[in-house]
């Protein structure tokens, strides 16, 4: 568990910098979706370390299952941005990611629900729940990344489109 613990810990550092490259969309929901989740995953990693804000396990799936909502919100979100992104390589990109959050949103709001009696059953428990959460915040982390790919490169459409209406005829 130390080692998911610790895999998460590296995943929550590489969202927080991809996020952090995009300044000019703090605003923007995805980099603020992101910023939230990478923080969620931090607690989760600091409680297999017995440190943070997480005290029980009670309060570890409460987590996992608000960071679990939290990607289907950031799913939705990115869904409808998606709409916006003209046909490419790297809208492909995005939507083969898309495709895969829901399933580890499903799989972490099962686990989580998953009854367990005894230490080693909810020892169990916390590990799965914790290399679901891992899961999911690697693909959230190659999200960011694609989306902001596409963002550029619906920036430069608009701004192509913009100089091709300023060209005059």
């Amino acid at each position: 568990m130390a080692k998911v613990g610790l895999e998460m810990k590296l995943l929550t550092s590489e969202v927080d910098a991809e996020a952090e490259k995009w300044d000019e969309y703090a605003e923007n929901d995805i980099v603020k979706r992101a910023k939230a989740m990478s923080s969620m995953a931090y607690n989760m990693y600091l409680f297999t370390r017995g440190d943070g804000p997480l005290k029980t396990t009670h309060d570890l799936f409460t987590q996992a299952e608000f960071f679990a909502e939290q990607a289907n919100q950031m799913y939705r979100t990115v869904r409808e941005f998606s709409y916006e992104v003209p046909g490419s390589a790297e809208k492909s990109d995005l939507s083969a990611i898309l495709e895969r959050i829901p399933l580890h949103c499903q799989q972490l709001q099962v686990m989580v629900k998953s009854p367990t009696v005894g230490k080693t059953a909810t020892f169990g428990k916390v590990d799965s729940v914790i290399q679901e959460t891992k899961n999911l915040m690697n693909e959230i982390a190659k999200l960011v990344t694609a989306s902001f790919v596409c963002a550029t490169k619906v920036s430069k459409c608009a701004l192509a489109q913009c100089m091709v209406s300023l060209v005059p005829q």
